[in-house]
């Protein structure tokens, strides 16, 4: 076997990988149930992660700002489920109004 061979059997090319585009209009699932819970009110990330099982809040207000919503953010001394304290956490809240 040489070296151009390895890897591959008898010129086989990789096959493009397809996107799902059936869910990339509108906000990610995840980014829609933030908006949610901060339509209810202020949320903190251990919050967000802990109580409600969303994964990199702040990835998701990020989101939320690029899809017009005015999405502001704290930071806040917080204790996570276990007691542990946690400084310079985010606190995310809509500004009045909802929407940029």
């Amino acid at each position: 076997m040489t070296t151009k061979d390895k890897g591959r059997s008898g010129g086989d090319r990789p096959t493009p990988k397809t996107t799902n585009t059936r869910h990339s209009t509108g906000l990610h699932r995840q980014s829609r149930k933030l908006l949610d819970l901060l339509r209810a009110g202020p949320r903190s990330t251990c919050d967000l992660i802990e109580a409600h099982g969303i994964l990199r809040p702040g990835a998701r207000a990020y989101d939320l700002r690029l899809a017009g919503y005015a999405v502001l953010t704290e930071r806040i001394v917080d204790l996570d489920e276990k007691g542990r304290t946690h400084r310079y956490v985010a606190r995310y809240h809509l500004a009045a109004g909802g929407a940029a």
